[in-house]
């Protein structure tokens, strides 16, 4: 980003000819005195600021105190025809970076605007570089043993000493689901969410757009974020695409709160994207290193819980056969039967399961595509499930309207699609709680809706659920059951169809979930 530069004179022909002068080599804006001045800088970002000092309303003096109570790093040049030893004296004193006498030859103000921008970027550069140096240093030490979230933290954790930030966040894209993931953040006492689809919120939107930005004061004087709301205790954000040989995959997020109410600059802006040029290949392998570590940890989840599905039904069966070796009647015998066929549709169940998630995992699962009626093949799972939700006392409700158009589809695969959706809704939905099934047209798709006034899935969970091996709770002392396979096969299915789901939760618990299939029309 290049360098924009502030001219602050109440002399129409002295800011003519410096932007003249400058506009070859930089972007350039300008300001008649050092109230118009200010106004400016709260709405823009610059790089430096060459003022005058006899000025109307606010001279060059009052303005140097204004912009060094609010920035760091924002390099000032004061310019006088009045001047005198003492006002060079007391310029320097307030934080000048230099100080020329009109008239000046165009050669000295050159140079002294490349000295004043040299002196502090070299300055922000050298401080971030021995910053990426002591992490390449750590990261090479500790790569693999050390624990990747620790990595991502300290990284961080650099990035905001680096430019004295308060509070920061890495995400990254998820290239499939077209979400940036909050891989680290720190300082922020509200927690933020966890995923930004592409496009929305302010990081969705510079990451779509590849560009990075400064903000301050709020959001209202932003036209493109305007409605979306500021947080009160961030004085001033700067946000900053990650490239990695020329692809964006992802963003960095400084803020400045309240407590350290300077404003991020140009120059740091410009230091930073410099510094994630540096880090952004060490973030990738960290966040890579860090989702094998948690696919070692769900794969080990899995296994216990699949020896655990196995086991529970079997020794159910077992029981049962132990019992009926002795002399039982007609009554316990019948009981006895019933236990062992639904543990042995619950084992048939499982197997099932393992089998389709093996061949999906393969590319063998095979399909019988035909022209189907949904709402037919939905009505058929009518039955069954009334009857389930009955030994829960579960108000079940069905609206499938008739005639609706036909879809493309392998009737069995949406079936088991929306038995499984329904299998959880029986799983976790109190008593006395609702289910809902709804079936409609709309567009050119046809949309299955499971809804439930169950336990509800945390937001930072539902990026998550339809992912292979992963469960809400893991652990095998849980109380529903299962592989945590089943929402990954309904979605392989769906996608297999060109379909798509969703879901939508408040997070809170008690509230409910929903389930979306949108599948095409024929």
């Amino acid at each position: 980003m290049a360098n924009k530069i502030l001219i602050v004179d109440d002399e129409i022909n002295v800011r003519k000819m410096l932007a003249k002068l400058l506009e070859k080599k930089y972007e350039v804006d300008d300001a008649k005195d050092g109230v118009e001045a200010v106004e400016k800088l709260n709405s823009g970002s610059f790089g430096l600021v060459i003022s005058d000092i006899q000025m109307p309303r606010m001279n060059g003096f009052v303005l140097l105190k204004e912009i060094k109570a609010t920035y760091m790093a924002l390099p000032v040049i004061l310019i006088t025809g009045y001047g005198n030893i003492e006002d060079a004296v007391k310029a320097i004193k307030l934080g000048a970076c230099d100080y020329v006498t009109k008239p000046f030859n165009n050669d000295e103000i050159l140079f002294i605007i490349e000295k004043c921008l040299s002196g502090v970027k070299d300055h922000l550069e050298a401080v971030s570089m021995k910053q990426c140096m002591s992490l390449f240093e750590v990261f090479q030490k500790e790569k693999e043993t050390a624990d990747p979230d620790k990595l991502l933290e300290m990284i961080l954790n650099k990035s905001l000493e680096t430019i004295n930030a308060s509070s920061g966040s890495i995400m990254l894209l998820k290239e499939k689901e077209r979400v940036l993931e909050v891989v680290v953040s720190l300082g922020l006492k509200k927690k933020i969410d966890r995923f930004i689809p592409v496009g929305e919120r302010i990081a969705g939107q510079l990451f779509k757009e590849g560009v990075p930005a400064i903000l301050h004061n709020g959001l209202k004087q932003y036209e493109k974020f305007r409605d979306i709301k500021a947080r009160s205790e961030i004085f001033s954000s700067m946000i900053i695409p990650l490239k990695n040989q020329g692809k964006i995959v992802g963003t960095m997020n400084f803020n400045r709160l309240n407590t350290f109410p300077y404003k991020f600059t140009e120059l740091e802006l410009n230091t930073m994207e410099l510094f994630a040029s540096y880090i952004v290949t060490i973030l990738i392998q960290l966040v890579a290193q860090r989702k094998s570590v948690e696919l070692d940890k769900l794969k080990t989840e899995f296994l216990g819980n699949v020896s655990h599905e196995l086991r529970t039904p079997l020794m159910s069966i077992k029981g049962a056969i132990e019992l009926m070796q002795n002399s039982v009647d007609k009554d316990t015998e019948k009981t006895l039967m019933g236990i062992m066929a639904r543990n042995s549709d619950r084992l048939d169940r499982l197997v099932q399961d393992l089998l389709d998630f093996s061949k999906m995992g393969s590319g063998t699962m095979a399909y019988n595509f035909q022209d189907t009626a949904p709402g037919g093949l939905i009505n058929e799972l009518r039955d069954e499930f009334q009857n389930r939700f009955k030994t829960k006392n579960i108000r079940f409700l069905m609206d499938i309207p008739e005639n609706l158009p036909l879809i493309r589809a392998d009737a069995g695969r949406i079936k088991q699609v929306v038995s499984n959706l329904l299998t959880n809704a029986y799983k976790f939905t109190p008593e006395n709680g609702t289910v809902e099934l709804s079936v409609s047209d709309e567009d050119k798709k046809i949309l299955i809706k499971v809804k439930d006034s169950g336990i509800g899935i945390p937001k930072a969970e539902q990026e998550q659920i339809f992912e292979r091996f992963y469960q809400v709770d893991g652990s095998t002392t849980r109380t529903a059951e299962g592989t945590g396979l089943g929402l990954t096969i309904t979605r392989l299915i769906v996608e297999a169809h060109k379909g798509k789901i969703r879901v939508e939760s408040d997070g809170v618990p008690g509230s409910g979930t929903e389930f979306t299939v949108l599948l095409p029309k024929k």
